[in-house]
């Protein structure tokens, strides 16, 4: 009768085995690591870019001067953007303006290349004025850049209504592109107009 006997681990097969699994794991938590900051970063930008449509569709619909202010928060270390208006807003909308604005800590630099337009720009921060009826609206490419080199995006400002849209780094610093008439565009008065058609009725049942 053949006798099989088990051979047992010796000592430097058990470190051996270890030191991969500490590699894989490592390796493993700076990816995870990666990961969850790149979302952080994208969270942060498609705030201030829903921010920028927001003040857009209020001038137009309020038909009235609106700002965005995106200021650094030296006490929380992070950026706070906050939209004001000239007008009080109805009160179906007041809810939105009375939250705290979220603390975007993953964004590191804001910069503004300004091609036109009316803007303050500051070492802490930065404010884009959006007037009423859409005459001098900022005109230029707004970057946010995270804590890696990788991490940046570019907010294209047109001077005009249109959409809003983070683009990767390849579009940071560009000036300005040029705005198209094309059905996008067209779209966004669309839904302007049909925002405006309702404030307008909400506004007329309120006086009543």
């Amino acid at each position: 009768m053949n006798v099989i006997k088990r051979v047992p681990f010796t000592l430097m097969e058990m470190l051996v085995v270890l030191i991969l699994l500490s590699l894989s794991l490592g390796a493993i938590g700076i990816q995870v690591h990666r990961f969850l900051t790149e979302q952080r970063f994208l969270n942060d930008v498609r705030h201030v870019v829903r921010q920028l449509q927001m003040a857009q569709d209020l001038m137009l619909v309020m038909d009235t001067d609106v700002v965005v202010d995106i200021r650094y928060n030296s006490v929380d270390g992070g950026y706070i953007s906050k939209l004001s208006l000239e007008k009080k807003p109805i009160k179906m909308w007041r809810k939105i303006f009375d939250r705290p604005p979220p603390l975007l800590k993953s964004i590191d630099t804001i910069e503004f290349n300004e091609v036109s337009g009316s803007l303050e720009n500051g070492i802490s921060g930065i404010t884009l004025r959006f007037p009423a009826g859409g005459v001098g609206m900022p005109k230029g490419t707004l970057t946010l850049k995270g804590p890696r080199s990788e991490l940046t995006r570019a907010i294209v400002l047109q001077g005009a209504p249109a959409p809003f849209e983070a683009k990767d780094e390849s579009y940071a610093g560009r000036d300005y592109k040029e705005r198209s008439e094309d059905a996008s565009f067209r779209s966004v008065l669309t839904k302007v107009l049909t925002k405006k058609e309702e404030v307008q009725g909400v506004q007329g049942e309120e006086k009543k």
